[in-house]
């Protein structure tokens, strides 16, 4: 009996030693290369008034912890946003915000990360302010936004002043955080019902060879494998997950997953706290029109809806109430923000129909996957937008 365990002891030990040194290994791998980084190091840090920033060790990461080369004395166009604006699956020149600049030859400085609103720039104002911008674009995401707003506030502590100071609704917020936490919610059906496991949380905020294994798993499925190969693929997770996933399919370029119940969570006003999410962004909005009118800049806001409203005339609805009232909720909240953008009297953007233009002319604007990220078809189609709002405005007295 003993022998047997001594030898399971050993091996153990032995597998123990191995992580270690492969973990070991990869930290000084990055901290040597920075080319290495990216495979062995988590895309954010901690940050204690936001939550998180983008890893300054990176290559695509300035010393601001924001997605641009370098950090410069003067922008002309400061944008606020999130990872739809980050550009989170494309190389940095291809995302929106670059694009942009390429197309309309002005500069541009992206405050923009994965889990932000442009809520959060309020926060970061004396940054924006310190760039003296022409234009400041703030990038409204409907499918995650009004969540974020909320998470930055009620979970981070910032902007207290955006808060609703009506004592029902925060004893109700108070009450439903105590209960069942948004972030938890979020959280779970992100994971399509999955209950999280908390060492693989701990291994991903810190452990590098956690890192190196993602990169090539994914690295080796992109290689292996072709676009029907991987539609098949998609089609049965969707399968497998029908309360989270369904897999529209109208042929090349206009089949992709839809994430009904991940999109409706964070945008469905019926709950307290998305609904607090909702009078929070627009009064950021409100004052960042203010702040901006007083450093001499022009406010701008882009509507930047979601994969599933884009291709929603395209998908059957008779059997899917719960896409139907998704659709017609965020199209609620488009005519609330841009409601705003008119009493405010500044520009409001829609990427929505060139979006759908896309697709009608056969393109690609979003992977057929469930990732609800643009693709650079899609990122070039909201640049363009964005760059016909701004042709020959630079010189007239308002937008």
């Amino acid at each position: 009996m003993h022998r047997p365990v001594k030898t399971v002891a050993r091996i153990l030990a032995l597998f123990v030693l191995c992580l270690l040194t492969g973990e070991l290994s990869l930290r000084a791998a990055g901290a040597l290369w920075a080319s290495a980084r990216p495979f062995v190091a988590h895309h954010r840090v901690t940050d204690e008034r936001l939550g998180w920033r983008l890893n300054p060790a990176y290559t695509d990461v300035d010393e601001w912890c924001f997605r641009n080369t370098v950090v410069p004395e003067h922008a002309d166009i400061v944008i606020l946003g999130d990872s739809q604006t980050y550009g989170y699956g494309v190389a940095p020149e291809k995302n929106w915000p670059r694009q942009l600049s390429a197309l309309i030859g002005r500069s541009t400085y992206n405050i923009a990360c994965s889990g932000y609103s442009p809520v959060h720039g309020l926060a970061l104002w004396t940054d924006v302010s310190s760039l003296t911008p022409r234009f400041v674009v703030a990038a409204i995401y409907a499918g995650n936004d009004l969540y974020d707003t909320f998470n930055l506030v009620y979970g981070h502590g910032q902007l207290a002043h955006l808060r609703s100071t009506e004592s029902a609704l925060q004893t109700a917020i108070a009450t439903l955080e105590a209960a069942r936490p948004l972030a938890e919610q979020a959280r779970l059906v992100t994971r399509m019902g999955r209950t999280p496991w908390p060492l693989r949380d701990l291994l991903r905020n810190h452990s590098a060879l956690f890192h190196f294994v993602r990169q090539l798993d994914g690295g080796s499925t992109a290689l292996t494998a072709g676009p029907e190969s991987s539609w098949r693929a998609t089609r049965k997770r969707a399968e497998q997950h029908p309360d989270y996933l369904h897999a529209h399919d109208g042929g090349a370029g206009l089949r992709t997953t839809l994430t009904i119940a991940k999109r409706l969570l964070p945008m469905d006003t019926s709950d307290p706290r998305i609904d607090e999410g909702l009078r929070m962004t627009l009064r950021g909005v409100r004052e960042m029109s203010r702040r901006s009118a007083a450093i001499g800049a022009r406010f701008l806001v882009l509507w930047i809806p979601t994969k599933e409203l884009v291709f929603a005339p395209l998908v059957p609805t008779e059997s899917m109430p719960s896409f139907r009232r998704l659709i017609e909720i965020e199209t609620d909240l488009r005519r609330q923000v841009l409601k705003t953008a008119v009493d405010l009297d500044v520009s409001f953007v829609d990427a929505l129909p060139a979006l759908r233009r896309s697709l009608q002319e056969g393109e690609e604007p979003y992977p057929d996957t469930a990732d609800g990220h643009p693709t650079e078809i899609g990122y070039t189609r909201i640049a363009g937008v964005v760059a016909g709002a701004l042709a020959g405005r630079w010189e007239s007295p308002g937008l």
